[in-house]
């Protein structure tokens, strides 16, 4: 298995619509999502590549990248 340096990303959905929360690969995905509490309904999991590009999966969580993930965070970024 290849750990990855990249920064983790958990994407929540809630009744304002879907925001990604990213933070250091040392935490779990699980743990942050603990943390955060009632920021609302996990539904996609991974980490951001340099190009801000979402991949992979968590496996705390059960969840995986989406592309659309990659687009919210493109979003986010954007000046």
């Amino acid at each position: 298995m290849t750990i990855s340096k990249d920064p983790k990303y958990v994407c929540f959905q809630n009744g304002y619509g879907e925001h990604i929360v990213i933070f250091p690969n040392l935490m779990q995905h699980a743990n942050m999502v603990f943390n955060l509490g009632v920021m609302g309904r996990p539904i996609s999991a991974g980490f951001i590549n340099k190009d801000l590009v979402c991949y992979g999966e968590s496996t705390s969580l059960k969840l995986k990248a989406r592309e659309e993930d990659t687009e919210i965070v493109k979003e986010m970024f954007r000046k």
